[in-house]
């Protein structure tokens, strides 16, 4: 008695009913996933500038202590009412060389920001908000100040959605520099 054996042949591709699911699949996730990734630029781009403004403020702090001398961070502020900003934020920092001021080179220029070396703008959509300052440090790194307190500078999108973040940057009279998430509500 012999056995007969069938040959299997083996199935090439798939099935419509599986690349159905497949698209199904992806569209329930772009669903849910594309609000979310329309915020992203908006919320990256705020969130770089308040790394690099952090950054910046540290370099100068360095700097002060490596010259032995006052280097002083000026900022122009821009309303934080309009969208978008009448004038834009930007900042340089300057070190005193016996009365002249010389610029430092910044870090950390974006595509969508300005850095020419020497003055930083912030990228669209973001603003530094509050009254045009100067934040001065001493040659020994500590912050130089007219009233006894920290300088704080608040960080944000012009936006302004619920939930979206800003930050707030706050230079202690020792000089520590920190960042704290805050939320629109």
């Amino acid at each position: 008695m012999q056995l007969k054996q069938k040959q299997l042949h083996p199935q090439a591709g798939i099935t419509l009913v599986e690349m159905m699911v497949v698209v199904a699949i992806i569209a329930v996730m772009a669903f849910f996933a594309g609000p979310e990734m329309l915020q992203f630029g908006p919320k990256a781009r705020l969130k770089s500038a308040t790394q690099t403004l952090k950054s910046n403020l540290e370099l100068a702090r360095l700097e002060a202590v490596k010259r032995n001398t006052l280097v002083t961070a000026r900022f122009t502020t821009s309303g934080c009412d309009t969208f978008p900003p009448v004038t834009p934020s930007s900042y340089s920092i300057t070190w005193d060389d016996n009365g002249t001021p010389q610029n430092i080179p910044l870090m950390g220029s974006s595509s969508s920001s300005t850095s020419s070396g020497n003055t930083y703008t912030f990228p669209d959509g973001t603003a530094l908000c509050g009254s045009d300052r100067d934040i001065i440090f001493t040659s020994r790194g500590y912050l130089k100040s007219t009233t006894i307190a920290d300088e704080v500078l608040s960080l944000k999108s012009l936006e302004k959605d619920p939930g979206d973040p800003w930050y707030q940057i706050t230079v202690s009279l020792g000089g520590a520099i920190s960042i704290d998430r805050k939320e629109y509500k």
